[in-house]
């Protein structure tokens, strides 16, 4: 499944996944010598609400002659093997025999956030492989008592924060278990952490400059919402929700096995699996927790293989039936993603023929696809709508610039004039919508996407220019 999906996705000329055109869109203009934090109020509106340090490793492979696109595809395929080999190694560690530590990452196919994540661009996969090495580090130390160890873990999991910020969360789960377990190690992994954590603020601050803090802080916090929470748990735990059982039960069902800190990073991150709440939130939230979640379940395993009980037949056919499910339903997301993504790709092959190329911006839902064929996005629509919601950023520019139709085309997959479901109101203001509406009128579509003009042309003065 992981061959057939990475394989799919090269074939294609842009990623399905909504964030992966963000960031494939970021790295372009970076090359093309934008500023990476740039003021989201001076065209073209955006915000790169991630550390640099992931980026900065694309960008470096894009430079030795990978397509910006390869680059980050490589990475974010990169990123979720390394950290299935640091698990399976922890595995072994813990005593799991070979064959069932391979068949426990077998599992893998049953998670959609895993295998999605991999064959596209995407930067979690290093932040949290990363953060599992030293956490990793950190467990092994508790047990041999190597300072050295806790050294590297405290530098691995501080580096991680510098790929995606919320990665710090766990190296504070790990402080606190030192704090109340192992508390005459907590300096030799926090003072290293803390090292790495100044310099490497120093040097975004002396890179980038103050606008670094306002992405990756004031406007990454979002808003939450009850609905957005329910849909994610449902989509992403509850298929999972068998094997966290296991995970669960065999480890907290001792005092022992209490104590351990991976079973407080188990219960750390499936704690913050709460934050899925954020709008705008998606299967990223629960990679590192169904990784935990395999990690955990390779000893329940081994354990119920050694039990002298035997195992009935009937619960081998409910757990082969259910993995089947799982499987089944994993292999139909994924082909219904890959079918979408290709028909957007046919979309704008047709479309961007008649849409103006770069450096001409162009109002668009999917910048990575309208990377793809030349056109330039000129905003990232999720994120500059929660900040216009939340009072950070002041539309009215936008608006007038639509209003007086000042974009050659809109690049979009709805019609402004017609029916707007939620995800579009989530994506668009209702005044930028309205603007759209009275402005703009259809010149083609295809396979749900629309290519729009202006219905008095476009005027001299174009912000597009």
């Amino acid at each position: 499944m992981v061959g057939l999906w990475i394989a799919g996705m090269t074939w294609l000329t842009a990623d399905q996944d909504y964030t992966s055109g963000e960031l494939l869109d970021h790295l372009m203009a970076w090359r093309q010598g934008e500023r990476l934090y740039s003021d989201p109020q001076q065209l073209p509106y955006r915000v790169f609400n991630y550390p640099p340090l992931g980026m900065a490793v694309v960008r470096m492979f894009a430079a030795f002659g990978m397509t910006p696109l390869q680059a980050g595809r490589l990475v974010g395929t990169l990123g979720i093997l390394v950290a299935l080999w640091v698990i399976y190694g922890w595995m072994r560690e813990m005593g799991v025999s070979r064959t069932l530590a391979r068949a426990t990452l077998a599992l893998t196919g049953m998670s959609f956030p895993l295998l999605y994540a991999m064959g596209q661009f995407h930067l979690e996969g290093f932040a949290i492989a990363s953060t599992l090495m030293g956490v990793r580090y950190v467990w092994r130390s508790a047990r041999d008592t190597s300072q050295l160890g806790f050294v590297i873990g405290g530098i691995l999991m501080a580096a991680a924060g510098f790929v995606k910020q919320t990665q710090v969360l766990s190296l504070m789960l790990v402080l606190c278990w030192l704090l109340v377990h192992k508390r005459q190690h907590f300096l030799a992994v926090a003072g290293p952490a803390l090292v790495v954590g100044l310099t490497g603020a120093a040097v975004m601050q002396w890179l980038f400059g103050d606008e670094t803090w306002r992405h990756i802080i004031t406007y990454t916090v979002g808003t939450y919402s009850l609905g957005n929470l329910s849909f994610q748990l449902t989509s992403h735990l509850l298929p999972w929700l068998p094997l966290a059982v296991g995970a669960w039960y065999h480890t907290f069902r001792n005092d022992l096995a209490r104590r351990q800190l991976a079973t407080w990073y188990l219960a750390g991150v499936s704690l913050l699996l709460l934050t899925s709440a954020r709008t705008g939130s998606g299967f990223q939230y629960f990679l590192e927790w169904q990784l935990v979640v395999l990690l955990l379940l390779a000893p329940a395993l081994q354990q119920l293989t050694m039990s002298v009980r035997p195992i009935r037949r009937s619960h081998v056919v409910g757990i082969a039936t259910l993995m089947l499910m799982l499987n089944a339903g994993t292999a139909s997301f994924l082909v219904y993603n890959w079918q979408s993504a290709r028909n957007t790709e046919l979309a704008f092959e047709k479309l961007c023929a008649l849409a103006p190329k770069a450096p001409a911006l162009t109002p668009t839902e999917n910048p990575g696809a309208a990377r793809a064929c030349g056109a330039r996005p000129a905003l990232h629509p999720f994120i500059i709508a929660n900040l216009t919601a939340r009072g950070l950023w002041d539309e009215l520019a936008f608006v007038e610039d639509v209003t007086a139709g000042r974009y050659p085309a809109l690049l979009l997959p709805f019609n402004p004039g017609g029916v707007v479901d939620r995800v579009q109101h989530e994506r668009w203001s209702p005044a930028v919508l309205r603007a759209m509406r009275e402005t703009y009128h259809p010149l083609q579509t295809d396979r749900g996407w629309w290519l729009l003009v202006p219905v008095r042309g476009t005027p001299a003065n174009s912000v597009a220019r």
